[in-house]
């Protein structure tokens, strides 16, 4: 789970992302490399718990 944000001004370009497992972070990296942007993580105020996501995933796991 995650979110993905690219904005643009004409002078500089942002990859702002948020990022629970992982997968959006990678995304982002790779997108702010290739747009020479800079990065920006959005970190939640109180962090989630990483047991819950787990679950997520083998829910989602046992679905396919």
């Amino acid at each position: 789970m995650g979110y993905l944000l690219i904005a643009s001004t004409y002078a500089k370009i942002v990859v702002c992302y948020f990022s629970c497992t992982g997968n959006t972070k990678t995304l982002a990296q790779s997108a702010a490399k290739a747009l020479d942007a800079e990065l920006f993580e959005i970190v939640p105020e109180v962090p989630y718990k990483a047991e819950r996501y787990r679950l997520v995933q083998l829910k989602q796991q046992k679905l396919k």
